[in-house]
């Protein structure tokens, strides 16, 4: 959240969010907002936060709180808003010895370091985008070992540690971080999770190191949930062999296939999953009518992708089935999807295919250009001029 953002809460609403109590005697900590830590942290307000997650962390500690749940109440500090390092940096000073804050400031600078980078391979990464990463990165790992002196589960560390340590090619301490995990918690998933990861083809790893991690999970006896996510890892890597390395479509697709059925939908993930990479996969192909098909099962699986509500609308665009496609665009539009509200409104204001409606036009364009698509500020300067037009040319009723 930006400042500018922020200065647009209510004094109520700061008032509220700052001093909402902390569960007491339940099971699972209460797990702040991402707004809520937000504000909490923009008003140096350290002594909530630290009470706040330190329930979270005791919470786990005490095995009233998973390792998954913990790792997603702490995306609480992955927004990268430069205006927040001040804040951090404030924290840790007023609060030296404090687990939380420097684990909170470490998770800050590495997604600072990854935005940084940006997501593209090696060979795409300028100079200046490494420099910016390994900046941020040397902070993030000076606060990571800071916190593992300062607390006996330090879950979090070990996990976002893995980020750090790759970066810098150092192969035996990303093990060394995962070995440690399983020491202090020998069924946690998530940090198996970042390993698996980090043994992807794409990043210099491959499928059958993989799957041989995944022999070593199973000797583990992890929940059959645990190890579906683990497997459906390994398909979705070959699947992306078949797809990238060898045109393979209709293998790739398999893969992908596999990989959804293991795989529960995540609510927080309105972008991804293996129904949606094989609907791309055959999109690509021009297997059009196929990739419709992955789409819609895609959205079985996860009604609120919005990947997936948007490349069906737009296929049900080029088959001319506009009535069909609107619905998705207005879901995904109503998720925050920019593309979806300058689609749709584009659609209203010319009445293409569909009755022109100005009001709405104006609406969803709004709405995108709020989030700065240049194309809808346009269209919703013609869409409100289009109005005032019409208004102008009502004459009363005698």
């Amino acid at each position: 959240m930006t400042v500018a953002a922020l200065r647009g809460l209510t004094l109520v609403c700061l008032l509220a969010a700052a001093s909402l109590p902390i569960a007491s005697g339940a099971k699972s900590p209460a797990i702040p907002t991402k707004t809520e830590t937000a504000v909490l942290l923009a008003g140096d307000n350290f002594a909530e936060l630290e009470a706040r997650y330190g329930a979270l962390q005791q919470g786990y500690k005490h095995k009233e709180l998973s390792g998954e749940r913990l790792r997603d109440a702490f995306r609480g500090f992955y927004a990268t808003d430069a205006s927040f390092a001040p804040h951090y940096a404030a924290w840790v000073k007023a609060w030296p010895t404090s687990y939380i804050a420097h684990l909170a400031r470490g998770i800050y600078y590495k997604k600072v370091g990854l935005e940084s980078r940006g997501g593209g391979f090696i060979a795409e990464t300028n100079e200046q985008q490494l420099a910016g990463m390994k900046s941020a990165f040397d902070v993030a790992d000076g606060e990571f070992r800071e916190s593992l002196k300062l607390d006996d589960k330090p879950l979090l560390t070990y996990l976002h540690s893995i980020d750090v340590r790759n970066a810098a090619g150092d192969h035996d301490g990303v093990r060394s971080l995962l070995d440690q995990s399983i020491s202090i918690d020998s069924k946690n998933v998530i940090v198996r999770q970042k390993y698996m990861s980090y043994l992807e083809t794409r990043w210099g790893g491959s499928t059958t190191e993989m799957q041989a991690f995944l022999n070593e999970c199973r000797q583990a006896q992890l929940a059959p949930a645990d190890m579906n996510i683990l497997e459906a890892m390994v398909f979705e890597d070959s699947a992306w062999v078949h797809r990238y390395r060898e045109a393979n479509v209709d293998a790739a697709v398999r893969d992908y296939r596999k990989a959804g059925r293991l795989t529960p939908f995540d609510p927080d993930c309105l972008t991804c999953g293996p129904y949606e990479e094989a609907g791309d996969t055959l999109y690509k192909a021009k297997r059009i009518e196929e990739a419709l098909q992955l789409y819609s099962e895609a959205l079985k699986a996860n009604p609120n992708s919005i990947h997936a509500l948007y490349n069906r609308g737009y296929i049900d665009l080029q088959l001319n089935h506009f009535k069909e496609a609107v619905p998705d665009f207005r879901s995904a539009a109503n998720l925050g999807d920019v593309d979806s509200q300058e689609t749709l409104g584009r659609m209203y204001l010319l009445g293409d295919k569909i009755p022109r409606d100005l009001d709405k036009a104006i609406v969803l364009l709004a709405k995108a250009a709020d989030q700065g698509d240049s194309v809808a500020q346009h269209l919703l300067v013609t869409a409100q001029e289009s109005k005032a037009a019409v208004a102008s040319s009502v004459t009363p009723r005698e």
